[in-house]
């Protein structure tokens, strides 16, 4: 039932809602992926959209009383982590990856996750972080081959002994509202490989302490 209502929602410009506590597979067959103005995530399925033919506009995945599994998530135009309803961000369980092939990654709402990784990939676009990303335990990735990661919320692990921070951006653009810093309360680990034990401040110019 699952891959009919994809193929249905195809070509919608709507609002589409899966709710489930199974396992979310996208069939790869599907053509031209999934393309919706946004998508809510209910229940505590583990999802994988992986067809790099999606474009979604918005979207919102679990909730802080019924996080969502794992979420595997692949898009091929901006992306923005938002609200829909009484959804916000992104609450999950398990590993969560959000990968866009083109267009910027917009994190609006808050992303939370438990020990697993927090793994976000733009080709090209922006990272730019206006609300909080939070690790329990779990390493968080950054990267954008080649564009920017602008810092206006934490980047942070609730436990730094367990969890890592590796940073692969362009530049780092600290909050227009702070002093010129953006502090990662986690450890940082380089492109080039350079590990710096956290909580670890990044200063305009590109210097790390």
């Amino acid at each position: 039932h699952f891959a009919s209502a994809v193929e249905n929602a195809a070509d919608t410009t709507e609002r589409l809602t899966l709710v489930s506590s199974g396992a979310i597979t996208q069939g790869m067959a599907v053509d031209g992926g999934l393309a919706v103005d946004e998508l809510a995530l209910q229940g505590g399925a583990d999802v994988t959209f992986e067809n790099t033919g999606n474009q979604i506009g918005i979207l919102a995945a679990g909730t802080s009383q019924k996080v969502l599994g794992s979420l595997s998530l692949v898009s091929n135009a901006s992306l923005t982590v938002g609200t829909l309803g009484s959804q916000s961000g992104i609450s999950a369980d398990g590993a969560l990856s959000l990968s866009l092939e083109s267009g910027d990654l917009i994190l609006d709402e808050a992303i939370a996750g438990a020990d697993e990784s927090i793994t976000l990939a733009t080709h090209g676009g922006d990272i730019v972080a206006n609300a909080a990303i939070t690790a329990d335990g779990g390493a968080i990735s950054l990267s954008t081959a080649g564009g920017d990661l602008s810092v206006n919320e934490a980047i942070s692990t609730q436990n730094a002994s367990e969890a890592s921070l590796t940073v692969d951006v362009a530049e780092v653009i600290p909050t227009a509202d702070g002093p010129g810093m953006a502090t990662f309360e986690a450890s940082v680990t380089t492109a080039g490989g350079q590990v710096y034990t956290g909580p670890v401040t990044y200063a305009s110019g590109g210097a790390l302490s």
